[in-house]
């Protein structure tokens, strides 16, 4: 799962490039440092030259520049004229370019379909890092549609979950149901953001290493693979989907009082309905592939290096984690 050494400079280049964003005075240097970005990742997806993987990067790097152009037009016609109102056509161009280049919806068709064609790591990356600086940068504009993106965001990804049957496209909507969640706690608090950001990246991180270990591209391989990884990918779903008492209902737990002590109280609904679509669809999928009483009297856990790191891992995030939540 893990990237060549050569690719080790394009992953700096990729990291370098979203911190210059996220830490920058002006929009422009936080569109260059997203430029940066973008040019970092097409190498990594190309990793392995094949047309699925090309494909991929050609339709990458078109959605990118796309946003590109809309955000640096909107930010020329930012400069000049230098304020920026609610209903104001730079910041609305800019709101979206940001939307773009995140994959939020409704501009988040191309997310899923990239995803399907690449390697996990890839996929992680995706996930996590490459949602970093566009979340951020879209908090600079005090936008009023910052929710309703949010909340687009949570649905959509909850709906789009359902019926998937590679586990590749029910991470991506998964991943698109989470970003609804990062850019709600960062138009709140950028340290809530942080706290929901290494929770869900564990989290998917525990999820998907199993399965790339095992090889399973469709969900309903998982139950012709009953070891005691499928407990623990179960318990990581979960999590995932925001059951108590696992990780995921901490952090979800904890932007939802955030968002009371906002006085957003009546768009708390608009997160909790999704949030018991997705665990509805993950409970599925653990009922039927995971937890059928024939292949739990199959299960033989033998402890070794290989098998033995991400089952405790999975237990430690998952179960002793949140009581430091409680605690503090």
């Amino acid at each position: 799962m893990f990237l060549a050494p050569s690719s080790l400079l394009f992953l700096m280049s990729l990291l370098l490039g979203s911190i210059m964003a996220i830490s920058s005075n002006t929009w422009f240097t936080a569109w260059l440092g997203l430029e940066i970005n973008l040019m970092s990742m097409i190498p990594l997806i190309l990793i392995k030259l094949n047309q699925k993987l090309t494909e991929s990067s050609i339709k990458y790097f078109m959605v990118q520049a796309l946003s590109s152009v809309v955000m640096i037009i909107s930010v020329n016609f930012n400069m000049q004229t230098s304020e920026m109102s609610i209903m104001n056509l730079p910041e609305i161009m800019l709101f979206l370019s940001l939307l773009i280049k995140s994959g939020v919806p409704p501009f988040h068709f191309w997310f899923p379909q990239m995803i399907n064609f690449m390697n996990w790591t890839q996929c992680f990356i995706m996930f996590t890092w490459q949602k970093i600086a566009p979340l951020i940068l879209m908090t600079y504009i005090y936008s009023p549609y910052l929710v309703i993106a949010a909340a687009a965001s949570t649905l959509t990804g909850s709906l789009g979950g359902l019926n998937q049957k590679k586990i590749k496209m029910m991470m991506a909507y998964s991943s698109i149901s989470h970003a609804g969640w990062l850019v709600i706690s960062s138009s709140m608090s950028l340290s809530l953001w942080l706290v929901y950001f290494l929770a869900y990246s564990s989290i998917t991180l525990s999820v998907i290493y199993p399965i790339h270990l095992d090889k399973i591209k469709f969900i309903n391989e998982m139950k012709q693979n009953p070891k005691i990884n499928n407990l623990t990918t179960a318990m990581n779903l979960l999590s995932l989907g925001g059951l108590p008492p696992f990780l995921g209902f901490s952090m979800k737990l904890s932007v939802i009082t955030s968002m009371m002590n906002f006085y957003l109280s009546s768009l708390t609904i608009l997160f909790i309905f999704p949030a018991m679509i997705s665990l509805f669809y993950y409970l599925r999928i653990i009922y039927m592939n995971l937890l059928n009483k024939s292949d739990l009297k199959k299960i033989e856990y033998t402890p070794t290096k290989k098998n033995f790191f991400f089952p405790t891992f999975s237990i430690t995030l998952n179960m002793i984690m949140p009581l430091f939540y409680f605690l503090l």
